[in-house]
C-alpha cells in the first residue's frame, strides 16, 4: 500500500510522504490538503480509466462537486466511485468550502467542530466520513469512539480507503491498456 501511495504522490506531483504527513497537520490544513490531493487523484483516475491521458487538463478544470458536470458525477457514472465514496467526496468538499472561503477559519479545529455537533449531526457526520470502517456490532462502537477522539484520524482513514481503491483501479486501467495494445499488435 505504501508503494502505491508513493506512486500516486509522484503522479500528482507532491513530495513523497505528503499523504501520510496529512495526519500531523492542523485541521484547516488537513482538510484543504486532503481535498486537493483527492481531487487531483480523481482527475488522474478519470483520464486513466477512460484511457484518455489527453483529457487530464479538462478533468482538472472541472469542478469537483457540480451535480451535472463535476468530477464526482463523471467518476460515479463510469464506475470509478461507488455511492459511499461519492458521499465522502461530497462531504469533504462541503467541509473544505466551509473553511476555504474565510481566512479566519485557519484556526478551525475538527475535534471542536465535531464536539459542537448535535447527536443527530454527529451520526450524519459519521455516516458521511466512515468509509472503509467496519460498521457492525462492537466494531461500530470502536469506530464511533475513533470519531469522538480524533475525527481527523477517522477522515484520514477514509482518505486512505479511497486512495487504495483508486490505486487498484489505476493498476486495472494499466493492465487493460497494455492488453489492448498487445491485442492490436497481434492483430496487425
Amino acid at each position: 500500500m505504501k508503494l502505491g501511495i508513493n506512486e500516486l504522490e509522484n503522479e500528482i506531483g507532491v513530495p513523497k510522504g505528503f499523504f501520510d504527513s496529512l495526519s500531523h497537520e492542523d485541521s484547516w490544513s488537513f482538510i484543504i490538503k486532503l481535498h486537493a490531493f483527492l481531487e487531483s487523484l480523481l482527475s488522474i483516475s478519470l483520464s486513466l480509466s477512460l484511457h484518455q491521458n489527453s483529457l487530464l487538463d479538462e478533468f482538472i478544470a472541472l469542478p469537483m462537486s457540480a451535480s451535472k458536470y463535476g468530477k464526482i458525477i463523471f467518476a460515479k457514472k463510469i464506475g470509478l466511485l461507488d455511492s459511499e465514496m461519492v458521499r465522502f467526496f461530497r462531504s469533504l468538499s462541503e467541509l473544505r468550502n466551509l473553511l476555504v472561503h474565510n481566512v479566519s477559519n485557519v484556526t478551525f479545529s475538527l475535534k471542536k467542530y465535531y464536539e459542537d455537533l448535535t447527536t443527530k449531526q454527529k451520526d450524519s457526520f459519521y455516516k458521511k466520513f466512515s468509509i472503509g470502517l467496519i460498521r457492525s456490532g462492537d466494531d461500530n462502537l470502536t469506530n464511533k469512539i475513533l470519531f469522538e477522539e480524533s475525527p481527523q484520524t477517522a477522515i484520514h482513514l477514509g482518505g486512505i480507503a479511497i486512495v487504495y481503491d483508486l490505486h487498484l483501479k489505476h493498476k486495472e486501467a494499466e493492465i487493460i491498456k497494455k492488453g489492448s495494445s498487445l491485442l492490436l499488435t497481434h492483430v496487425r
